[in-house]
């Protein structure tokens, strides 16, 4: 967040300009930008403390503020108490023109610094005349939880221009591809289970808005002890670690990938199966994955989700070839006339 320091005071107290820097400012109350071109050192200090003080660069600007601000309502700023070592600025009673306009992000950079996240640019570089590009700062007030810090939007851009994000180069994916892992070696009898009741009372409090540190409502809090008796009986669910014996696979005529996919008004999902046909006719068959997804909030009719369920029965079958290696037939299954 930059620092600004009108240019009248600039000039009563004398500070140079270090450097020149064209920046397009939009004051508050002013639709017009206003064209900046200097940048002035000043040191703050604490009055209390003077072996505190912090240097910062201000841009010089002939207004910084063209309308008055409301009084500030301390009630609604519930952030401001996650604050360490600073405190609220005055009132608005005062009702002289603000003449130094500090960004807050300035006080979050010494710790930056340290971690790595930050450095500085050198002097060779700051006084040439290289186009500079500065990265906004998210600010959410509708989300009273988020903490305060420093969060760049590096998905921002000009019409027309394209983003830092779709200028970063894409790495090798630093991750172990998972799924191939666990369709491959399963040490455990289940690697992983979903919970579609479970999935769905999540989406409805998230939907409801109801944050951490309040009471859930009356028919999410009876519904918890119903799911809790229902799992116990899962103790009787049972998937076999390996696919087939190894008899069986060394003695096969065909091999097949089965996908079946549904869909309700509350979610959708698909499962994968494998067929096999001995030699002498006989058929196994065996649970190869699934996945399954909650229903959008959006209202969508049913034959979309069964579009939707389709869908990914495909995109989970190519998972599948690429993991297991398998050139074997795919066949899809949906009770859809639409899809």
């Amino acid at each position: 967040m930059r620092s600004f320091i009108t240019k009248k005071l600039s000039k009563c107290l004398g500070f140079p300009a270090i450097r020149k820097e064209k920046l397009s400012v939009y004051t508050f109350g002013n639709k017009i930008p206003i064209e900046k071109d200097y940048v002035v050192k000043l040191t703050l200090k604490n009055k209390d403390s003077p072996n505190l003080k912090i240097d910062i660069e201000a841009l010089v600007t002939d207004q910084i503020l063209a309308v008055n601000i409301p009084p500030l309502e301390l009630d609604n700023i519930p952030q401001a108490v996650q604050l360490e070592n600073l405190v609220l600025a005055d009132s608005s009673d005062c009702q002289e023109p603000i003449t130094i306009l500090i960004g807050a992000g300035g006080y979050y950079y010494d710790n930056y610094l340290k971690l790595g996240l930050l450095e500085l640019v050198p002097n060779s570089d700051s006084d040439s005349n290289n186009v500079t590009f500065y990265l906004p700062q998210v600010i959410r007030k509708d989300r009273p939880s988020s903490q305060l810090r420093i969060a760049y939007d590096a998905s921002s851009h000009d019409a027309n221009s394209p983003s830092l994000n779709s200028c970063l180069h894409v790495g090798p994916n630093l991750y172990p591809e998972i799924f191939d892992i666990l369709l491959r070696f399963r040490q455990n009898a289940v690697a992983f289970t979903v919970d579609m009741k479970i999935k769905h009372l999540m989406q409805k409090k998230w939907f409801l808005g109801v944050e951490w540190n309040e009471s859930l409502p009356d028919d999410i809090i009876s519904f918890w002890p119903n799911w809790c008796e229902e799992v116990p009986q899962l103790i009787d669910f049972s998937i076999p670690r390996c696919y087939f014996s190894d008899s069986l696979v060394n003695n096969f005529k065909t091999l097949e990938l089965h996908l079946f996919s549904d869909a309700s008004t509350k979610a959708y999902g698909t499962v994968a199966y494998l067929r096999v046909t001995s030699s002498n006719k006989e058929i196994l068959t065996s649970f190869v994955t699934s996945k399954n997804k909650i229903a959008p909030l959006k209202t969508l009719t049913l034959p979309r989700l069964e579009l939707m369920g389709a869908l990914l029965s495909t995109r989970l079958s190519s998972n599948i070839w690429k993991a297991l290696k398998l050139d074997i037939p795919c066949f899809f299954w949906t009770d859809s006339k639409i899809t």
